[in-house]
C-alpha cells in the first residue's frame, strides 16, 4: 500500500521530521527525543535480570519440563527466545511505523495496530491474524490460571488451610481458585485504561524479585521469606512512588530495586534457613555448585568437587550475544542498512554455532 519499509520512512520524514524520525526508528537511542538514553541503559543493563522470572522458573519451567529430554528443553527454550524477541518483534515495530503514516493524528496510539489490522488486511488474513490472537490470548491466560490455582492450592491451602483432605477435594478447590483468579484478572482488565500502563504497574511490582530467583540456585540461604519480603517491598515501594512522589517508570526502578534487594537480604538473615533435610534432598537432585553451597556440599559425601560448570557461563554469554545481534540485525536490514545488518546476523550464526559445541560439550559430561 505504500510501496515497501523506504516508502514508509519517507512518509514518516515528512508527518514528523528528521529529527523525530530518526529517534523513533533509532536502536541504540543516544540523541533520541522519545527515548532519554538513561531510560535505554535501564532497560537493557537492570530491568531484564531484576525484575520477574528471569531464573527460567514458574511457567517457564513448566513449558521445560513438558519437553522428551533436557536436550529438547534447552534447544525449545532457546527458540522460545528467538522466536520472541528477534522474530516477532519487527512485525510489530513496522506495524507501528506504519499506524504512524496511515493515522498520524490518532489520539490513543494504543489503538494503531487493530487500525492497521481492519484498514489492511483482506478477509482471509484478517481472520488469521484475530485467531491468532485469540491463541496467544488463552495460551498465556491457561498458564497463568493453572500456576496461579496450583500455588494457592498446594503451597497454601493444602499446606495450611485443609491439610488431610482428599484428592477429589483439592481437585474442587483447584477448579474454585481458577474461578476467582480468573474473575480477579478480569476485574482488573476491565480498571485497565493502557496496556503501556499495565506493564509498567508489573513490572515495578516485580522489581527486585529476578535477584531472588537467580541467587536461590547459587545460594543455601535463600527461602521462602527471601521472596515474600521481596515482593512486598516492591509493591509497598511501587505504591509509594506513584501516590506520593513525581518519579516515573522506568526510573522507579532505580529505587524499588535497591530498597527490595536490602530488604529480602535482611530478611534471609533474620529467618531461619531451609530444613539441612530439604537442602540436601535438593542439592543432590540439582547439583548447584558454586561457593554458595558449600556449607550443604561439606555434608554430602563425593560432592566436594561440584562447581558450577563453565559451559554454563559461556552458554549464557554466546546466547546473549547471539539473541541481540540477531534481533538488531534484522532490524537494520529491515530499515536499510544492510551491511551492518549481515555483519550483526553474521555474528549470530557464529553465536549460534558456539552454542551448539557449548550443548555438545555439556551432553559429554
Amino acid at each position: 500500500k505504500f510501496g515497501g519499509i523506504a516508502a514508509v520512512l519517507a512518509n514518516l520524514n515528512t508527518i514528523c521530521g528528521v529529527e523525530r524520525t530518526t529517534s523513533i526508528t533509532a536502536i541504540l537511542p543516544l540523541h533520541s527525543t522519545l527515548l532519554p538514553i538513561g531510560f535505554f541503559l535501564i532497560y537493557v543493563g537492570l530491568q531484564w535480570w531484576t525484575t520477574g522470572n528471569t531464573d527460567g522458573g514458574a511457567y517457564f519451567a513448566q513449558r521445560m519440563l513438558s519437553a522428551k529430554d533436557e536436550r529438547h528443553a534447552r534447544l525449545g527454550f532457546l527458540w522460545a527466545n528467538i522466536a520472541h524477541y528477534c522474530i516477532r518483534t519487527w512485525p510489530w515495530i513496522v506495524v507501528g511505523l506504519v499506524a504512524i503514516v496511515a493515522f498520524p493524528h490518532l489520539k490513543d496510539p494504543e489503538m494503531g495496530y487493530i487500525k492497521v489490522m481492519l484498514k489492511f488486511l483482506p478477509t482471509g488474513l484478517l481472520g488469521l491474524a484475530i485467531a491468532g490472537f485469540v491463541a496467544a490470548f488463552l495460551s498465556t491466560i491457561d498458564t497463568q490460571l493453572n500456576w496461579g490455582a496450583s500455588y494457592l492450592i498446594n503451597d497454601f491451602y493444602r499446606r495450611f488451610i485443609v491439610k488431610n483432605a482428599s484428592e477429589r477435594h483439592y481437585v474442587r478447590a483447584s477448579i474454585v481458585a481458577t474461578l476467582i483468579i480468573a474473575g480477579m484478572g478480569a476485574l482488573v482488565t476491565f480498571m485497565m485504561t493502557s496496556i503501556y500502563g499495565a506493564w509498567t504497574i508489573i513490572t515495578s511490582v516485580n522489581a527486585g524479585i529476578g535477584v531472588v530467583y537467580l541467587l536461590r540456585w547459587y545460594w543455601w540461604r535463600i527461602n521462602a521469606w527471601s521472596e515474600i519480603a521481596a515482593i512486598t517491598t516492591s509493591v509497598i515501594m511501587s505504591a509509594y512512588l506513584a501516590l506520593f512522589t513525581s518519579i516515573e517508570f522506568p526510573q522507579t526502578l532505580l529505587y524499588i530495586i535497591p530498597v527490595s534487594v536490602g530488604v529480602w537480604l535482611t530478611v534471609t538473615m533474620l529467618t531461619p534457613p531451609v530444613s539441612t533435610e530439604k537442602l540436601i534432598e535438593f542439592y543432590k537432585l540439582v547439583r548447584p555448585g558454586g561457593p554458595g553451597w558449600k556449607r550443604i556440599r561439606a555434608l554430602i559425601p563425593g560432592t566436594e568437587n561440584d562447581r558450577i560448570e563453565l559451559s554454563n557461563l559461556k552458554g549464557f554469554i554466546v546466547s546473549v550475544i547471539a539473541i541481540y545481534s540477531a534481533l538488531i540485525g534484522i532490524g537494520k536490514l529491515i530499515l536499510g542498512n544492510k551491511l551492518v545488518g549481515v555483519l550483526l546476523l553474521s555474528i549470530s550464526c557464529l553465536m549460534g554455532y558456539l552454542i551448539y559445541k557449548v550443548f555438545t560439550e555439556t551432553e559429554a559430561q
